[in-house]
């Protein structure tokens, strides 16, 4: 009788065991479909090509900065790596205007200093030495191979997955954008493409799927393109320009005023950290822009919800409709004369001012 109790103890003892060893040990059975591994495979190869291609001139030559403004961002960058963080923030670059010299920060951009700073302080943690201006050197020739997978994002977003590998391919290939990526080319450029078009696949996507992590995102590398690119101001333009498109068109949707609200405001209020950009030029075209279809949608939207008092509103302000309207043309024909006089106002270099 022991005897068969502990024969039983032993195989219910055996059985958990190899069930917990299965379950700890066990093989997960993923199906992954074939179209998934041509397109990683694809894309893989594009990354690849792209990148060889804008490392190509080192076959040829020396590792040198090409042209002249990214000069100006490797001192940047050295700086940064050198003294620290805070540093950069207080120098007073005695070398530029002179005699007066020339408070850095606020009339530099920082995206491209800073990113590679970042990059050369990640290498050097993981055990991997290399010099700062191999860094420099390479940094565009990996963005824009990292532009093209994104751009592969955001054609796949739009459409499926064909166009998005047709336009990463394209892109790999685009001279005018080759140019601006070649090895060497150390400046804003590699920088603010890469954020426009991480921008629009963010925004985009926040637009289809109502995701607020999508709209993050949109204002996050909104901000990051404030901060790298002075182009970045056509890039609220085009915003500004879908938004009222959208409302013009009658496609107009809560997904885009969340959309539209969450990624101007973040961008625009972190970028607005940024020295050289501050917040000291709210009424600029490029700001009042968005700014005002911002005010557009989200005025149709309380329109909308309102509709039950339509009626009654417009029967109490029918009486005075002249005031109002007379109210509303006269600030907008004194902001379009203080933008006429702007425009042809001479331009004026200053050593206290940021760059023009």
């Amino acid at each position: 009788m022991e005897r068969t109790r502990c024969m039983s103890r032993l195989s219910r003892l055996k059985k958990t065991t190899v069930k917990f060893l299965r379950q700890v040990f066990h093989k997960p059975k993923a199906k992954i479909s074939r179209g998934s591994i041509i397109i990683v495979l694809a894309l893989t190869i594009i990354f690849f090509v792209a990148l060889g291609l804008r490392l190509q001139p080192l076959l040829n030559s020396q590792p040198i900065v090409r042209a002249f403004d990214p000069w100006l961002q490797l001192k940047l960058t050295s700086y940064i790596t050198e003294n620290g963080i805070l540093a950069f923030f207080a120098w007073h670059d005695d070398s530029a205007w002179v005699p007066f010299g020339r408070d850095v920060a606020a009339g530099v951009y920082l995206g491209v200093p800073f990113t590679t700073a970042f990059f050369y302080w990640f290498l050097n943690a993981i055990g991997i030495r290399v010099e700062l201006i191999y860094v420099a050197i390479v940094l565009p020739a990996f963005m824009g191979a990292l532009t093209c997978m994104v751009m592969f994002l955001l054609g796949r977003e739009l459409h499926s997955n064909s166009v998005g590998l047709f336009s990463a391919l394209f892109l790999a290939f685009l001279p005018a954008f080759m140019q601006r990526t070649v090895v060497g080319f150390f400046d804003n450029e590699c920088i603010g493409v890469f954020a426009i078009v991480l921008i629009s696949y963010f925004f985009i996507r926040s637009t289809k799927k109502g995701s607020m992590h999508s709209a993050v995102g949109a204002g996050l590398s909104l901000a990051y393109l404030l901060g790298s690119w002075g182009a970045a101001d056509f890039m609220l333009g085009l915003l500004a320009l879908y938004g009222f498109f959208m409302l013009a068109s009658g496609r107009y949707s809560r997904r885009l005023l969340t959309s539209y609200l969450i990624t101007l405001s973040l961008g625009i209020f972190l970028g607005g950290l940024i020295p050289r950009n501050g917040f000291d030029n709210p009424t600029s075209f490029s700001m009042l822009a968005p700014i005002g279809v911002g005010a557009l949608l989200a005025g149709y939207e309380v329109w909308q919800r309102i509709g039950v008092y339509r009626e009654a509103t417009a029967s109490v302000l029918a009486p005075h409709m002249k005031p109002i309207l007379l109210g509303l043309l006269a600030p907008a024909v004194g902001a379009a004369a203080y933008f006429i006089f702007a425009g042809i106002e001479d331009l004026t270099i200053s050593p206290f001012k940021a760059n023009p």
